[in-house]
């Protein structure tokens, strides 16, 4: 059941996505992103809110169940790739029309795209040939303990 449910959502998330690559203007009159419409409106809670809002909370998710954190970044990691290279399509359609809102925007996501990366694949100084989910799994070393036995030499 659980990877029908993974198969389904990701390839409905991809068809989207290529949809709204492909055809921004199919995608805009899909959602009926017209400010007037409550459409719209409902969509940038879905979208801009309750996507965010899951995406942060697995992000934190990630920083406090080491377990979870190669899962975390990766999926952070694909989030800024997918972001940043539509939003750069986009920038190369709009014929250098971009905004400061967008160029700053695409340069915060190819950043962090660039810093996830490298977290997740150079070796890192404390093991250099750990892969990336055994370099984030592993623990700091244990300091020796300081007990000191007791004399046992009696009065």
């Amino acid at each position: 059941m659980a990877v029908a449910l993974l198969w389904l959502n990701g390839l409905g998330f991809l068809a989207f996505g290529l949809i709204g690559l492909v055809s921004p203007a199919t995608t805009l009159n899909l959602v009926g992103f017209d400010p007037l419409r409550p459409d719209a409106i409902a969509e940038v809670y879905a979208q801009y809110g309750g996507l965010f809002v899951g995406i942060g909370i697995f992000g934190l998710f990630g920083a406090f169940k080491r377990h979870l954190q190669h899962p975390s970044m990766l999926l952070m990691l694909l989030i800024y790739l997918g972001l940043g290279g539509g939003r750069l399509l986009g920038v190369f359609t709009l014929d250098g029309e971009a905004g400061s809102y967008t160029l700053g925007a695409l340069g915060f996501e190819l950043i962090m795209a660039a810093l996830l990366g490298a977290a997740l694949y150079l070796p890192s100084r404390s093991s250099p040939s750990a892969s990336p989910s055994e370099r984030l799994s592993q623990q700091p070393p244990q300091q020796p303990s300081q007990h000191t036995p007791k004399s046992s030499v009696s009065p």
